[in-house]
């Protein structure tokens, strides 16, 4: 994988000669054959297909194809067939191409495409098709966008291209229909995360080799009780490694052995049996794959990973958190050199800080994840830190990708992702990555509302393949492409929104203004902009119709739930927040009807089902006002309880009522993990006030873990502080909470409403 260099750089050359220029097809009639060679393969058959399709669709003419162009006028070759070959002759080329590098080369009247690389010749095809000739693949869903050229000419001269990263990705789980959305990817020279799924259907990866997978500890060691972890793999024999041996999981802060971090790695007898169940993996993966990569990385919770002495010491002598990690996956990978691994160098209080060590193994692929950085800033101000471990980890080892975080995440239940200007952002950090020598693009483009098509998501997976070809484009263009393909004469709007959009992202940076991994209400969504932006769609609307119409409802979706989010409570704009909601339901309903992706109705239904809901929401108790929103979180008991009851005089009018003796009540914390009882304090019928919800109060702050509850009484009451827990934010991890609980005392029940906890100082 020696190519994976520095070296391979952008590379896109043309030498003119003295010759006519092409007239591929004039009048819906050519004379032009594709020829194939004896190459049959996959590839070559998809290269075929692409190429007729779309040059069929262009100018109305039959292309034939032929295993020879003997006997023809005029020829298209498709890759380097001897007869190819022979044409060319000293004027191949194929000997100072780089790996993926393609080729658009004419030679007297006969056009040849092909290139260095098992998708040198497709990418070949894509180069044509698409800056060649003008066609565009502007999302998974829609029909390519195919010119109609009366006649189809193509200038004289031989262009090379080669692309800035050698592996390039946007994730695309979420698609249900795998084949559509690999041949979207593919069009746009994606070449990693394809799956092998369709190889009789023609799409083929770009790497002979199957991965890399995520967090797959408890893949390879069942026990883990932390909510989210990968399930086990169905062929383990021992189910539950930690009722047996509980000393092989992490130690926590207090010396006790717990199942929902990670490992004890120091454990010598733990890496045994570690080692042994990954080579099984690997193994079954190789069986099924081909050859595969060994991905070994940890759980996705970003606590220390364990706190014994040994572990300690290991952090001591690596300099990073992962330290133990670090030397159990050195000493696998050493041990192993024919077998490709792979790790997530991912949190900042476990992997991503590299480990100052020598003689880095040269067969461990590390995927770099900031994913604690600023989403509001770029690497080279903002985001610094990220930068450095990332030049650390290139000082180690060549084989670096970047696993991106382009849009923020939030832990609400909004109907769809608020809408965010960044393109800017996205693209600068894309140029450093390349600058720097990263060699592949593991981008998880999966939030911003990509799943409903909604905002500008589709217009950033476009222009992010456009980048990871090539970071010197300018990135304004792109859009400007895009949008004029997409959305037609509503275009300029949409440019002027996200540009807007943009600089209100720039203004608020230089203000000192920061954006974590969960925000989802952006600093600019106010009345102001949002009744702004809003006449500009309507305006917009008023241009088009049909496809384009239905595309720009889309790109409003996030603005959309916006004014609902913000307006709903204010009666001035009752009418336009019924306008709001009539359409964001009209689009919602087009989208999960028409396009097949993990998104269900029921997101929305229940979303402003929680909107309606606010209407009979109390505010705030006075005490809590004048406390910044960021230091407060709010927490309401689980209405589906058995103790469940509606309460016209609660919260949300729902409470959970439990017995009690009229002398005094119990409430605490517990910790199912490490089942231990936390803060919690006694309440007397002389402290009471009878007959409506106060506040009361744990003294003692504490920390909020993924399995901690509040309890009332003989359990009967609880509050599921856990939902709160964020495991990926280093900072929530060593914050203190002080817990208010929100009663009504009667004679003989007690009524919960609601908890509030406040920032510890």
């Amino acid at each position: 994988m020696k190519f994976f260099s520095s070296i391979f750089l952008l590379l896109i050359t043309t030498f003119f000669a003295w010759a006519e220029d092409l007239s591929l097809a004039k009048d819906g009639k050519t004379d032009y054959v594709i020829v194939t060679g004896k190459d049959n393969g996959a590839i070559q058959k998809l290269a075929v297909q692409e190429l007729k399709s779309h040059l069929e669709a262009m100018t109305g003419a039959v292309f034939h194809v032929s295993e020879t162009g003997a006997g023809k006028k005029h020829r298209i070759y498709l890759g380097l067939s001897e007869e190819a070959r022979n044409v060319l002759g000293k004027e191949n080329l194929a000997a100072s191409l780089r790996e993926q590098e393609n080729v658009i080369q004419v030679k007297g009247k006969d056009l040849f495409l092909y290139g260095k690389g098992k998708h040198g010749t497709i990418f070949a095809v894509y180069e044509l098709l698409e800056n060649k000739f003008g066609c565009r693949w502007l999302s998974v869903f829609e029909e390519p966008y195919i010119p109609s050229k009366k006649e189809l000419v193509l200038k004289d001269g031989t262009t090379r291209t080669a692309y800035a990263f050698p592996l390039r990705s946007l994730m695309n789980y979420f698609y249900k229909d795998r084949y559509q959305a690999a041949v979207y990817n593919y069009r746009n020279r994606q070449n990693l995360l394809l799956g092998l799924d369709y190889l009789d259907k023609g799409i083929v990866p770009e790497l002979e080799i199957y991965g890399p997978a995520c967090h797959t500890l408890s893949v390879i060691i069942p026990g883990f009780t932390l909510r989210g972890a990968n399930r086990p793999a169905e062929w383990h024999k021992i189910k539950d490694y930690f009722a047996i041996h509980p000393e092989w999981f992490s130690m926590d802060e207090k010396g006790k052995r717990i199942s929902n971090r990670q490992l004890c790695f120091s454990n010598k007898e733990m890496r045994k049996e570690y080692i042994k169940n990954a080579l099984e993996m690997h193994r079954r993966l190789e069986q099924k794959h081909g050859k595969a990569y060994l991905t070994l990385d940890l759980n996705d919770i970003a606590y220390r990973i364990c706190c014994c002495p040994d572990c300690m010491k290991m952090e001591q002598k690596y300099q990073s958190r992962g330290g133990a990690f670090f030397d159990m996956l050195i000493e696998f990978c050493r041990k192993y050199p024919k077998i490709e691994f792979a790790t997530l160098a991912y949190q900042r209080g476990l992997t991503q800080t590299p480990p100052v060590v020598k003689d880095f193994p040269q067969n461990l692929t590390i995927i770099f994840c900031p994913i604690n950085g600023l989403y509001s800033g770029t690497m080279d101000k903002e985001n610094k830190n990220d930068m450095n471990d990332m030049l650390g980890w290139l000082k180690l080892t060549p084989k670096v990708w970047v696993w991106y975080y382009p849009n923020t995440y939030g832990y609400g239940t909004l109907a769809i992702q608020m809408p965010m200007g960044n393109f800017e952002r996205i693209a600068q950090d894309i140029r450093l990555m390349h600058k720097a020598g990263i060699q592949g693009t593991y981008f998880e483009h999966d939030s911003g509302g990509i799943a409903l098509s909604g905002n500008l998501s589709e217009m950033q997976s476009w222009v992010m393949y456009k980048l990871f070809q090539n970071p010197d484009l300018d990135v304004k263009m792109l859009m400007k492409d895009f949008a004029e393909h997409y959305y037609g004469k509503a275009a300029p709007a949409i440019l002027k929104y996200a540009e807007e959009m943009e600089q209100e992202r720039k203004n608020f940076v230089a203000k000192g203004g920061k954006w974590q991994y969960n925000t989802q209400n952006y600093h600019y969504l106010t009345a102001k902009y949002l009744l702004r932006w809003n006449k500009m769609f309507d305006d917009a609307a008023k241009m088009v119709s049909g496809k384009e119409a239905a595309r720009l409802n889309m790109a409003r979706m996030g603005l959309d739930c916006a004014i609902i989010d913000k307006l709903s409570s204010e009666p001035d704009y009752k009418d336009l927040v019924k306008i709001c909601r009539d359409r964001l339901t009209k689009t919602y309903q087009y989208v999960t009807t028409n396009r097949r992706t993990t998104t269900s109705f029921s997101r929305l239904t229940k979303w402003l089902a929680e909107i309606d809901a606010r209407g009979k929401k109390k505010p705030l108790p006075e005490m809590f006002r004048k406390i910044p929103q960021s230091d407060l979180l709010e927490i309401a008991p689980l209405a589906k309880a058995k103790t469940a009851v509606k309460d016209p005089d609660a919260h949300m009018g729902v409470a959970q009522a439990v017995e009690w003796d009229g002398k005094k009540f119990n409430i605490g914390t517990y910790d199912y993990t490490s089942k231990s009882y936390g803060p919690g304090r006694a309440i007397y019928a002389s402290q009471v006030k009878m007959g409506e919800y106060s506040i009361y109060k744990i003294q003692k702050p504490f920390i909020i873990s993924p399995d901690l509850i509040m309890w009332g009484g003989n359990w009967g009451m609880s509050l599921p502080l856990r939902a709160l827990f964020k495991s990926d934010n280093p900072e929530f991890l060593k914050q203190k909470w002080t817990l208010y609980v929100s009663l009504k005392f009667t004679k003989d029940k007690v009524y919960l409403d609601r908890g509030i906890l406040v920032k510890a100082k």
